[in-house]
């Protein structure tokens, strides 16, 4: 009886993943890109917004700009993301840019140092002096190798 109730609890399980919370809308006034992203950005949305980037080239738009103010998760396929589409926009005829920028894309960009790269603002909680007493604790803690048990050597006459 156990495992026929297993059975039904998986027949009504829906194992397909939901999306609804992800939203990429792609406006195109020419010759200019708007990319809104809002919810998750992660392995399976970002290939959404890669979709509607090469939507937009196809179209002609030689500047992409992203805004990311209404994400609300980020991981390394989204920052993979941002990478790859700073990377292909470097000719002297496109641009790419990252109009705004949630708190979560702030951090984990300041954390990975690529704030500056990707052209997000960094988070505003790492300022100079926070950063050199986060270096100067790092700096204070000492490692020691744990010490071995004393042994006494025996000799043999």
């Amino acid at each position: 009886m156990t495992t026929d109730r297993s059975r039904q609890d998986l027949e009504q399980t829906d194992m397909s993943f939901d999306l609804s919370d992800f939203t990429s809308v792609l406006r195109i006034e020419q010759p200019v890109a708007h990319i809104i992203v809002s919810g998750e950005l992660d392995a399976f949305t970002a290939h959404q917004v890669d979709r509607n980037v090469t939507e937009a080239k196809t179209a002609g738009c030689t500047r992409l700009r992203i805004d990311l103010g209404a994400v609300t998760f980020i991981d390394a396929a989204g920052i993979g993301l941002l990478l790859r589409l700073r990377r292909t926009t470097y000719w002297p005829d496109e641009t790419f840019e990252v109009c705004a920028a949630s708190e979560c894309v702030r951090r984990l960009c300041t954390l990975l140092n690529l704030a500056e790269v990707v052209g997000v603002d960094p988070a505003p909680w790492r300022t100079h002096a926070n950063t050199t007493a986060f270096h100067n604790l790092q700096t204070d803690v000492v490692l020691k190798r744990p010490r071995r048990p004393w042994r006494r050597r025996r000799t043999t006459l």
